[in-house]
């Protein structure tokens, strides 16, 4: 499928777009506070086994800006080198640092186990489950946001989950169309705090999802869902 051209791709690869202009607004200077984001590249190991994250594609190992650089931005991407041939870079973590941004997805993701949205720290790795399982909310908030600082920082947000997660929505999006889904990809419809249906002593019970997690037992791969009884 061919990929929304968002920001700069190369004409041969696709690597991550860079959101990092600062022409957008005057450059503020509390945290959070651009509405943009800061890329961030983590370097190959050294010989004594160490790495850095680095503000350019580090063909060798490049001088890092400083944190309170990163600190201005309303999101901070952590991109490792991907593997898969598709793209030479993909997301590892999302360091959500505008305050405003926080406070939104404090309501997208209103109960999910796991997730506080008040932390300083505001940290999501990869696969971001969070967002695929709210990703409705993120849309319909985008949407109905009347407030432009909030809504130019949900639309950078948006835009870098788009591409990231392009293939897991479309898997998502399969499934809702034509009831099927493959099974590394059934995590999509167990999100955490479900209510789910099973036996328990030759009785229907019920079920609320804590989480869900691949095991390997034997030869067997499975799904294995850990969950609280609720009746």
């Amino acid at each position: 499928m061919a990929a929304e051209q968002i920001g700069h791709w190369d004409d041969t690869v696709c690597d991550m777009p860079d959101y990092s202009n600062e022409d957008m607004e005057p450059t503020p200077t509390k945290p959070g506070m651009i509405a943009n984001v800061k890329n961030l590249y983590r370097t190959q190991l050294d010989r004594h086994g160490r790495w850095e994250w680095v503000d350019e594609i580090p063909d060798g190992l490049d001088n890092p800006v400083e944190n309170n650089e990163w600190a201005r931005y309303a999101l901070r991407v952590h991109n490792a080198k991907c593997n898969d041939g598709g793209r030479r870079f993909q997301i590892e973590s999302i360091m959500v640092q505008s305050p405003l941004l926080k406070i939104a997805l404090g309501y997208i993701l209103a109960g999910y186990p796991g997730i506080t949205t008040t932390l300083e720290r505001l940290k999501f790795e990869s696969p971001f489950k969070p967002f695929l399982h709210r990703w409705d909310n993120l849309v319909s908030a985008l949407q109905d946001e009347d407030g432009q600082a909030t809504k130019s920082r949900l639309e950078v947000l948006h835009r870098v989950l788009e591409v990231e997660l392009r293939d897991d929505l479309e898997a998502r999006d399969d499934y809702l169309s034509n009831k099927v889904i493959t099974f590394d990809t059934c995590w999509m419809i167990f999100e955490p705090g479900t209510i789910v249906y099973s036996g328990d002593d030759h009785r229907q019970c019920a079920f609320r999802l804590t989480k869900g997690i691949y095991i390997s037992v034997g030869n067997i791969d499975a799904f294995d869902m850990i969950c609280e009884k609720v009746d």
